[in-house]
């Protein structure tokens, strides 16, 4: 996953958009090594995670790490951007920002001062699917924590006075994105790529609809996916299951996921994305100083049983110095600056995303001819198993380290089990090591066929194409597969 379009990370609401894997690995220093709560079995990872649920329907899951006297606090909403629809683009990601603002009992961003003196951190962000809160405190302030976030869940104030300034911040952070050449470019590229469903529309929304959003529509909206059915609470650290079970028992047992003032259930995601019947193009033209080549193909979902086929393909095809793309587009053939793959899975629909910034001197169209040829060369030829063995050690090894720190732990449980059962945890090195080279290539035949695919190209506008026309020194040889 690297693309800077896939969350709204908010340090302390400054509006920073983050790639899934930056984020997890910026949390991975937050605290401790391995987990002790990870056991070793026949030299495999092993997440304890436990599981409760309340009569209200809200989920728990706890991971006992007694390394530190500290633990991770999430709560994991089933509210993103496939939520919303046309005229209302970017309020699950706005009303993320009110949810600092203060209730009927807590004053705005008293409970961030609060975090804060007790020698914690907390933040949130959104991203298509989710919105997400987490905190780390001591673990003898857990309790603190889930006041709060019960408090929140259901006593929001939504005050007028702070929806103004925190309109204007969401504003400004909807200017950096359209400041940004390449975010731009695959915003378009998504746009054109999904013609039905809500994914076609970036997670921090369209500037019309932000200056347009009222009270009532975050009120309607807050109370429609705000609730403990439509939430889970992810729990990591010195604590135990029964503790975090009791305590939220006591702050959001009373809260009713049905009631007169909220929907019998949360909205449905509308539109179901069509297949795709032929190859879509699109031009960007934008201030940048070399074009920059976007593909996507439609894949499946997160939980489809080609998920993990799909990852390690973006790994031999564009993770990495050592890897096709950039081998090939980078360093031999010198036709591009970078070049990269991913595996682009979401909840209901996905894409398999190829991009490459075009060096000096050579043209998108070369570019593309160049990516078209490895990808029908992993689509003619068995992937070596040398190189697919390598793509597993980095897979594996990416997600060996998310283990690293409580925060960490929290936050690879509550993406793994969003998307997947718990119960593939830890399974999942086995699903990964289980590929085999016929795989890889099968799903390059299926998935990534022309006629699936939408290309967009950055075109630098007239006044800036001048720039940078200097080629770029020849790239250091990387290592081999």
């Amino acid at each position: 996953m690297d693309r800077a379009d896939r969350l709204a990370v908010h340090p302390r609401r400054g509006g920073v958009r983050l790639l899934t894997l930056l984020l997890l690995a910026v949390l991975a220093g937050l605290s401790g090594g391995m987990p002790a709560a990870a056991s070793s079995h026949e030299g495999k990872l092993r997440l304890e995670v436990r599981r409760f649920q309340l009569d209200n329907g809200l989920e728990g899951l706890v991971l006992e790490d007694h390394s530190a006297p500290l633990v991770a606090v999430q709560l994991w909403y089933r509210a993103g951007s496939r939520n919303e629809r046309p005229g209302m683009t970017g309020i699950s990601h706005f009303l993320e920002h009110m949810m600092f603002k203060g209730t009927t009992t807590t004053a705005a961003n008293e409970f961030s001062r609060l975090v804060q003196r007790l020698g914690g951190t907390e933040n949130a962000f959104t991203s298509n699917d989710m919105t997400v809160y987490f905190s780390t405190v001591p673990a003898d302030k857990l309790e603190v924590v889930l006041r709060h976030e019960a408090d929140r869940m259901l006593n929001l104030t939504l005050p007028a006075k702070e929806i103004v300034p925190e309109r204007k911040v969401v504003m400004e952070e909807r200017r950096l994105g359209e400041n940004t050449p390449q975010r731009r470019l695959f915003e378009e590229l998504e746009a054109v790529a999904f013609k039905v469903h809500p994914y076609r529309w970036p997670v921090v929304g369209w500037m019309e609809d932000l200056e347009n959003i009222s009270r009532d529509e975050l009120l309607r909206y807050y109370r429609t996916y705000y609730r403990p059915d439509n939430a889970r609470l992810v729990v990591v650290g010195d604590t135990t299951l029964e503790t975090v079970r009791g305590l939220a028992q006591r702050h959001f047992g009373s809260i009713s996921g049905k009631g007169s003032d909220r929907p019998a259930s949360p909205a449905a995601a509308r539109g179901r994305e069509p297949e795709q019947l032929g190859e879509r193009r699109l031009e960007v033209n934008l201030q940048a100083s070399l074009p920059v080549v976007a593909m996507a193909y439609q894949a499946p979902p997160a939980n489809h049983p080609d998920s993990v086929a799909l990852d390690l393909l973006a790994a031999v095809l564009g993770s990495g110095e050592s890897s096709r793309l950039h081998r090939g587009l980078v360093y031999e053939q010198q036709v591009a600056t970078s070049a990269d793959a991913d595996a682009d899975l979401k909840l209901d629909a996905g894409l398999f995303t190829i991009s490459a910034s075009v060096q000096a001197g050579h043209s998108a169209a070369e570019v593309e001819r160049r990516i078209e040829a490895e990808i029908t060369r992993l689509q003619e030829e068995l992937v070596s198993e040398r190189e697919i063995q390598k793509a597993k050690n980095n897979v594996m090894s990416s997600f060996i380290f998310r283990q690293q720190g409580v925060m960490s732990q929290a936050m690879t449980i509550g993406f793994f089990t969003f998307y997947r059962p718990l119960e593939q945890l830890n399974t999942y090195l086995d699903m990964v090591q289980a590929v085999q080279p016929e795989a890889l290539r099968e799903v390059a035949r299926r998935i990534l066929q022309k006629r699936f695919r939408t290309v967009a190209v950055l075109v630098p506008k007239a006044d800036e194409a001048n720039q940078g026309t200097q080629a770029a020194p020849k790239p250091a040889a990387p290592s081999h597969p």
